[in-house]
C-alpha cells in the first residue's frame, strides 16, 4: 500500500514472502537499501520510502533507542 510515496508492507502470513519492488527503496527503521525485492519475514512490517528521498530525522539509518513503556 502506497502512502505518498512510502510504501507500507504487512506480511499477515506464516510464512515468508518474497515482494517485487518499483524501484529502490530503502527501510527507514533500518536504513537498509532494497534494490529489486524484498524478503519480507512471517508476520513482518516494513515502511519503505524511494532511495532518494531524504530520511526523516535528517540522516539513515535511525539510531535513537525506543523507549519501552512500563
Amino acid at each position: 500500500m502506497f502512502r505518498g510515496e512510502h510504501l507500507f508492507l504487512l506480511n499477515h502470513g506464516r510464512t515468508p514472502a518474497v515482494v517485487p519492488l518499483p524501484s529502490a527503496r530503502t527501510d527507514l527503521l533500518t536504513g537498509r537499501v532494497y534494490d529489486a525485492q524484498i524478503d519480507l519475514g512471517r508476520y513482518a512490517a516494513v515502511v519503505l520510502a524511494p532511495h532518494d528521498s531524504p530520511h526523516p530525522k535528517g540522516a539513515a539509518p535511525c539510531t535513537e533507542r525506543l523507549e519501552s513503556s512500563s
